[in-house]
């Protein structure tokens, strides 16, 4: 979200999952470094009713275009209401605890079940970008220098249970984030006054002086120690859905939460699926926010092969396919359903994270010749080629605010990727990887992880190390990695923006708030901490209290700072590929949310 959400979702981070039994291109034959490259399925044909890379990005720019917004939505809504939208995941959800998961796709559905006092707009485009007011009444009103924020809470708006919701339901919920162990609790809530204690003592959490409550005056007030520019985006996501006072302050697990949005999670089995319904207590008042939705349920189906899956789609049915799509049917989709695709841009991309506090990964000179070796174009080939990714430099991916051009680990430093650079690569790791214990590379079990593992495994084997690979079920792969328990010396991650900013995106991913050591919630996987960093980190999100555009500055240079760590170092930059059923209709794609379910019709 997501940073973050857990690709595929993590928005945190992405992304899409797959089935291990796919065979490739990329298995057929060992990579060299700097010469030859794998190529994607004939990428020129990957969408071969288009003439041009110009026709590609035409599809691109459309797809981030709005849907048609002058039509009237209430004859909209009468024309295209009812039906079900059949959804396909390979993996399961895991807890759909809306303060504890991390994955694009419960933050899909908690978009449509959950609301917060502030919301990003659901729309398609840029517009997607904006905050708008969602359980309160409008922006609050920030006083005292940005550290503090006013809200007034909507009157008459009702949990799917019936019960109102009260000031009261959203203190415990601010308080919740600490008591069940949210894993941005300390890095986006930590500068709540009172959240030092709740960190130190979870179960005892009051935020006393943080977050106030006023019953007579329906306002919420929250107190922070610091100004910080992106506090009201990051209190925008699902980790701060409301929830009624009473909800277990425990993972909810499989138990489905009860919120606000236009539907509620009526039935989820981790191993079958879930459903969901219209929230028989909601009135719309927001069509930003929160609009009503067209479909009266939507069914999520777990299990089924990206292969199965993908025929299905195509066939009618099923709708919806939230996985990676296969690499041996990108050239069919391209000849034959170019109609039904939709490729977006996605701010975020594919990793390597490496360990920096346990041998090899500790010496810097050995990161940065991993960073040198790796052959970024080959990566993105595995991917789809050119027209589904693109070799990525730096930790920020293209299209957040202050991002500036910089490639460091490349044969001639620039802007831009251009090819490995071996010599430099063995001068730096000398006799370091002879020196050096096996090391196990993690991946997921979908069908691209698993590819850039083998050819990250390829890359460690000519630098030296002695290197196998070993691919763990989706559903297991982030907390195992985030663990510092399991020792993960490196690992394919995938990871997209939680909201568009890089201070959202490497404050997750490397400051000391987000590394905590022995739990499975520790988004910081290399394990990464430079108090000195932090420090400019910190500043920068005061000044973007203020300052937005001096601030995002500021995040330039860290981004850039934080490459040269080599503590993750950047794959290829990807492209999101959506394929629908010829039911489905007004297709609309957030830049925060992507596919808005609720926004779909079907006929």
């Amino acid at each position: 979200m997501p940073g973050a959400f857990r690709s595929l979702l993590r928005k945190g981070r992405i992304f899409f999952s797959e089935e291990k039994k796919q065979k490739t291109f990329i298995m057929m034959a060992p990579v060299t470094h700097g010469a030859a490259v794998p190529q994607a399925p004939n990428h020129k044909s990957l969408f071969a009713s288009f003439s041009s890379e110009k026709e590609v990005l035409a599809l691109i720019l459309t797809a981030l275009a709005c849907p048609a917004q002058a039509e009237d939505r209430a004859a909209l809504m009468r024309a295209h209401r009812g039906g079900t939208l059949h959804v396909s995941f390979y993996n399961g959800l895991g807890t759909i605890d809306p303060q504890i998961s991390y994955l694009l796709p419960t933050l899909q559905v908690y978009a449509i079940t959950m609301d917060g006092l502030l919301a990003f707009r659901k729309t398609g485009g840029d517009a997607s970008n904006d905050l708008v007011p969602d359980l309160a009444e409008a922006m609050p009103d920030v006083r005292d220098a940005g550290t503090t924020y006013v809200f007034t809470l909507r009157h008459g708006v009702r949990f799917s249970n019936g019960t109102d919701v009260t000031v009261a339901d959203v203190a415990a919920t601010f308080r919740r984030l600490f008591k069940v162990g949210s894993p941005n609790a300390q890095a986006w809530f930590g500068d709540i006054v009172g959240a030092a204690a709740c960190l130190k003592t979870p179960a005892t959490c009051t935020l006393a002086g943080g977050v106030e409550t006023d019953a007579a005056q329906n306002t919420i007030t929250l107190h922070t120690t610091r100004a910080n520019g992106d506090f009201l985006s990051q209190i925008a996501l699902g980790f701060t859905g409301i929830m009624p006072a009473d909800t277990p302050a425990t993972d909810l697990g499989t138990t489905p939460p009860i919120g606000t949005g236009a539907y509620r999670i009526t039935q989820y089995s981790p191993q079958h699926g879930l459903t969901l319904e219209r929230n028989p207590y909601f009135r719309q008042w927001s069509a930003d926010a929160q609009p009503d939705g067209f479909v009266d349920r939507i069914d999520y189906r777990f299990g089924l092969t990206a292969q199965n899956a993908i025929t299905a789609v195509l066939n009618n049915q099923l709708d919806f396919l939230e996985d990676q799509k296969p690499l041996d049917r990108l050239p069919e989709i391209g000849a034959k359903w170019a109609d039904r695709a939709h490729i977006n841009k996605v701010l975020g991309g594919y990793y390597l994270t490496l360990n920096v506090n346990r041998p090899p990964f500790n010496n810097l000179a050995v990161r940065r010749a991993v960073a040198l070796t790796i052959n970024r174009r080959a990566a993105a080939n595995l991917f789809g080629g050119p027209a589904m990714a693109t070799p990525l430099c730096q930790i920020a991916p293209a299209g957040l605010p202050g991002r500036t051009p910089f490639c460091p680990f490349t044969k001639t430093p620039g802007d831009t990727w251009q090819d490995p650079d071996m010599q430099r690569a063995r001068a730096l790791i000398g006799t370091a990887a002879a020196n050096a214990p096996p090391i196990t590379l993690i991946t997921s079990s979908s069908e691209v992880a698993r590819a850039v593992g083998l050819y990250t495994q390829s890359v460690l084997q000519d630098l030296g190390f002695s290197a196998n690979l070993r691919s763990l079920s989706y559903n297991i792969f982030f907390p195992y990695i985030e663990n510092t328990n399991n020792n993960v010396a490196i690992s394919v991650m995938p990871w997209i923006a939680d909201y568009p900013s890089i201070a959202g995106y490497e404050q997750i991913l490397l400051s000391c708030a987000s590394f905590n050591p022995g739990s499975d919630a520790s988004p910081n996987v290399p394990g990464f901490c430079d108090r000195a960093i932090d420090a400019r980190m910190q500043a920068a999100q005061t000044l973007g209290a203020t300052n937005p555009a001096a601030a995002a500055a500021l995040w330039g240079g860290i981004d850039h700072d934080l490459t040269q760590t080599a503590a993750l170092i950047p794959l290829f930059q990807q492209n999101e590929l959506t394929l629908l059923s010829s039911r489905v209709g007004h297709f609309m794609y957030s830049n925060v949310y992507h596919m808005i379910f609720s926004q779909a019709w079907v006929q």
